[in-house]
């Protein structure tokens, strides 16, 4: 229980070694890396299925493939099922998204990282920690990208999802197989 000099163990020499009983959860390696114990870390990349979009209300982005390649959930702390992070323990929390729009073409579009703490309720886009964004189309190809990134905090139970709001458009398709949603645990 707490901090113990690695050169009493074995294939550890010189690191600094965080642990409960005999598991080791954590080391700091006498080169100054943190490493923690695999599958521990709480993070994922997700993709989802296409979604076609026939009105201007606002929805949840429908992330729903962890297991393709390239998608994994270190933790299992994504739903697939309700499209949201659901946080493992309080802390800071870093997340980005990449979304590509098919036929997008009238109007904007925001794009934010919606959570327990900020809802569609609030005004999320005067709100840092929701990564708020607003796109337009910027060429006659039909083919809009959406980025963005944030760094939140969460307490324990927490959930956290993308959101958009097209202002005018009615017709087109989140072509999910080509985007991601991922986040990670910073401290």
């Amino acid at each position: 229980n707490g901090a113990v000099a690695g050169d009493s163990c074995i294939g550890f020499p010189g690191d600094l070694l965080f642990g409960v009983g005999s598991s080791i959860k954590m080391r700091i390696t006498s080169d100054g890396y943190l490493i923690k114990a695999a599958g521990r870390t709480c993070a994922f990349n997700v993709k989802g299925s296409n979604m076609s979009r026939t009105d201007t209300s606002g929805y949840i982005v429908q992330f729903n493939d962890d297991t393709s390649t390239g998608c994994f959930d270190s933790g299992n702390n994504f739903n697939t099922s309700t499209y949201k992070f659901i946080a493992p323990v309080t802390g800071i929390y870093y997340f980005f998204t990449n979304i590509r729009l098919d036929q997008y073409g009238t109007g904007y579009i925001r794009t934010a990282f919606l959570s327990t703490n900020y809802g569609t309720g609030s005004s999320y886009w005067t709100i840092p920690e929701t990564g708020h964004v607003i796109s337009y189309p910027t060429n006659s190809s039909g083919i809009m990208q959406v980025s963005t990134s944030t760094v939140v905090q969460l307490d324990k139970d927490d959930e956290l999802y993308v959101w958009q709001d097209p202002s005018a458009d009615n017709s087109y398709t989140a072509y999910l197989a080509e985007s991601s949603f991922g986040g990670y645990l910073i401290g």
